[in-house]
C-alpha cells in the first residue's frame, strides 16, 4: 500500500508538466461522446431486453408483482447505467493504452526514471496480442457471469473485478515492454500482480463516478507508470543517488590543465 500511495504522490506531481496534463482529459472525454451517444439511441432498447430477460424474476418473490416490478425495473436502469460507465472506462482506458500512455511515459521516464537503462524486453506485437487476449478473455468473462447478474449487486462486482483485471493485464505490460528485460518483464508482473489489480479495480470503482471518469484512466496509467518503474528500479537495485560511471571516468581521465610555461 505504500508503494501506490507513494505512486500517487509521483503522478500529481508529473501532473504539473504540461506534456503530461494534456493526456489527462481527452481519452475520457472521447470516450464519454462516443458512450454516450450510444446510450441516448438505445436506452429503452436496451432497458426492455432486460426486463424481458428477467421477466421470471418477480415469480420467485410472491404475490407483490407491482412492488416487485418497480424495484427490478429500477435495479435493471442502475446497472445499465454501470455497464455504460464502466464501458467509457474499457474505452478510454484502450486509448490510454495505444495512444496516451506511450507519450506519458517517454515524458515521465525521460525525467525521474533516466537511471533505468532500456532492455527491450518487450515489443509492439507482444502489446497487441497481450490486448486483443486480454480483451477476449475479458468478454468471455462478462458473459459466463451473466447470470449471476440477477443477484443484487453482482453485476457491479463481476465488472469490477474483471475491469479491474483487464487494466493491470495490458498496462502492466506496456508500461515495462521497453525498460525490462523478459525476465524481469515476466518476473514483476507476476509479482505485483496483487498490488496492481487493487490499483486497478480502485480505479474502476471511481470509473463509477460521473466526471471522475473522464480522468481516471489517464490518471491510472499515469500512476502504473511510476509504480511499475520504481519496481523495477527496486529489483535492479538501482540508486538515484549513485553518481553515474560515465561521469565519473571523464573527470579521473581528463587532468585538469596548468599553466605550462
Amino acid at each position: 500500500m505504500h508503494d501506490i500511495l507513494l505512486a500517487l504522490g509521483c503522478s500529481i506531481r508529473s501532473l504539473l508538466r504540461p506534456a503530461v496534463f494534456r493526456h489527462l482529459i481527452w481519452p475520457g472525454v472521447a470516450a464519454a461522446l462516443l458512450w454516450t451517444v450510444v446510450a441516448v439511441l438505445s436506452w429503452e432498447a436496451i432497458i426492455d431486453a432486460a426486463m424481458r430477460w428477467t421477466e421470471g424474476v418477480g415469480a420467485w418473490i410472491g404475490s407483490a408483482q407491482s412492488i416487485v416490478a418497480g424495484v427490478l425495473l429500477l435495479l435493471v436502469k442502475i446497472t445499465v447505467a454501470f455497464v455504460f460507465l464502466l464501458l467509457i472506462h474499457v474505452t478510454a482506458m484502450l486509448l490510454v493504452v495505444v495512444v496516451a500512455l506511450p507519450m506519458m511515459l517517454d515524458q515521465v521516464a525521460a525525467s525521474d526514471y533516466a537511471d533505468l537503462e532500456q532492455r527491450q524486453g518487450g515489443s509492439l506485437i507482444g502489446s497487441i496480442r497481450n490486448t486483443l487476449v486480454a480483451s477476449m478473455l475479458f468478454a468471455l468473462v462478462l458473459i459466463v457471469s451473466l447470470p449471476l447478474w440477477l443477484l443484487p449487486g453482482m453485476a457491479l462486482m463481476a465488472l469490477l473485478l474483471a475491469t479491474g483485471w483487464l487494466n493491470q493485464r495490458i498496462m502492466g505490460y506496456d508500461v515495462l515492454m521497453r525498460h525490462a528485460d523478459r525476465d524481469e518483464l515476466a518476473h514483476l508482473r507476476r509479482a505485483l500482480r496483487l498490488p496492481l489489480l487493487l490499483l486497478s479495480c480502485g480505479a474502476a470503482l471511481l470509473a463509477c463516478v460521473p466526471v471522475l471518469n473522464i480522468v481516471t484512466p489517464a490518471f491510472e496509467g499515469l500512476v502504473f507508470v511510476h509504480f511499475m518503474l520504481r519496481a523495477l528500479r527496486r529489483e535492479r537495485g538501482v540508486s538515484i543517488l549513485d553518481p553515474e560511471p560515465e561521469a565519473t571516468d571523464i573527470s579521473t581521465a581528463i587532468p585538469i590543465s596548468g599553466n605550462h610555461t
